[in-house]
């Protein structure tokens, strides 16, 4: 099944306070609450759209697919892109030893003049 994890999206941002962020950015309360908790079961695609918007990400980033021990998907199946797991874990950031941050810093930095 397919889950959002719109808080662990906008966690990787640098933004804090999802509830308070989505409602600046125009979401009714329900919404924002919903998605602030990641307790969403459908979606309007305008939603969706706006998420990517506010959040410079895809669908897909906001995504992730958990077929709950049934129906085994083989490895190169398109789903298995979205693995939670995909996702970089904070306590792994934050227990970098510092000249290991500091390269993971130059590594991001070249990542994004590669962008630009």
């Amino acid at each position: 099944m397919l889950h959002l994890q719109v808080d662990k999206v906008m966690a990787m941002r640098g933004i804090k306070k999802s509830y308070s962020y989505l409602m600046k950015m125009g979401f009714s309360h329900d919404i924002a609450k919903r998605l602030s908790t990641d307790k969403v079961s459908h979606l309007k695609m305008s939603h969706l759209s706006k998420l990517c918007e506010v959040l410079n990400c895809t669908p897909n980033d906001l995504m992730y697919y958990d077929n709950g021990g049934n129906l085994p998907l083989g490895a190169e199946h398109e789903l298995r892109k979205l693995d939670k797991e995909r996702f970089v874990d904070d306590d792994l950031i934050k227990n970098l030893p510092l000249d290991k941050l500091q390269e993971l810093r130059s590594y991001v930095e070249r990542l994004k003049n590669e962008e630009g």
